[in-house]
């Protein structure tokens, strides 16, 4: 990730973009442990397929809440 995002161009490097691998690790981290203790709040999305599979994953999650509210 931190590959595309400096060699894009897309889009303005911010102070997050900057930081070292260990501190994104520990983010990632911090959010799994999060994913786990509340899976009803937060839901994992496999971002490494194409763009269409990532949108089906988030509109099936967000459908099936949908569903589920109350």
């Amino acid at each position: 990730g931190q590959e595309r995002i400096h060699s894009s161009g897309v889009r303005e490097i911010n102070r997050l973009d900057n930081e070292g691998m260990a501190f994104h690790v520990k983010v990632r981290e911090g959010y799994l442990k999060l994913a786990k203790t509340y899976p009803q709040r937060i839901a994992l999305i496999d971002a490494s397929q194409s763009m269409e599979a990532v949108f089906e994953e988030v509109k099936e999650t967000i459908d099936d809440l949908i569903e589920n509210w109350g």
